[in-house]
This record gives structure tokens, C-alpha cells and sequence, in this order.
């Protein structure tokens, strides 16, 4: 089978349950990432010819992979926004949004540089 198609059904998998799983460990003292990271560690333990998680010889699946969770992170984080349409009410995820986001890439990309 290939790869691409096993690692988006992983994906997918992770980004239905991740709607669920935080309700269903509401009253856990497990939190969702942690349970994530543990799932993500045996999936790598099992024999499916993955890729290694190594960014600097996959660059390419660390490019895109980054890039998923940003999107994945960025809209699951305006689902939860509910906010009737004012400055005052926005004005708070604005300045996160347009201040923080932007200083953070810009220094992570200087860090990177």
C-alpha cells in the first residue's frame, strides 16, 4: 500500500478524534496531546514501512506535516471562538492573531536563519 495513502488515514483518523477524545477524557487526568503522542509512538512501533520522523532527512514530510498542524491547530482554535462581531469582543484575537502570530514567525524564522 502506499505511504501517502497510510499517512493521511493516520491523519484523518487523529483529526476525527480529536472532536471526541477531549470529552471523552474530560474527567481523565490523561490530557488529549498526551495521549496523541503515545498513540503516534506505538503507530511508529508497528511495522508499516512509515517514514522516520527525522526532519532533516525528510525534509519534505516535515514541511508538510508542520504545515497540516498549523491549519488543523488554526481551525480547530476559531471553532471555538464564540464571540459576537465587536472590537470589544475581538479585540483580544486580533492582537493575538496579528501581533504574537506574526513576532513568533518572525522570530522563530530568524532563529531558523
Amino acid at each position: 500500500m502506499d505511504i501517502y495513502i497510510i499517512a493521511l488515514t493516520i491523519i484523518g483518523f487523529a483529526a476525527l478524534a480529536m472532536a471526541w477524545v477531549p470529552t471523552l477524557l474530560e474527567k481523565s487526568f490523561l490530557s488529549y496531546p498526551i495521549l496523541f503522542l503515545a498513540l503516534g509512538a506505538i503507530i511508529y512501533l508497528l511495522p508499516l514501512d512509515l517514514p522516520l520522523p527525522d526532519p532533516l532527512w525528510h525534509e519534505a514530510y516535515a514541511v508538510h506535516l508542520t504545515e497540516l498542524s498549523v491549519i488543523i491547530s488554526l481551525m480547530g482554535t476559531g471553532l471555538k471562538i464564540r464571540r459576537k462581531f465587536s472590537w470589544h469582543n475581538w479585540k483580544i484575537p486580533f492582537l493575538l492573531v496579528s501581533v504574537t502570530m506574526l513576532l513568533s514567525i518572525g522570530i522563530l524564522a530568524a532563529l531558523g536563519w
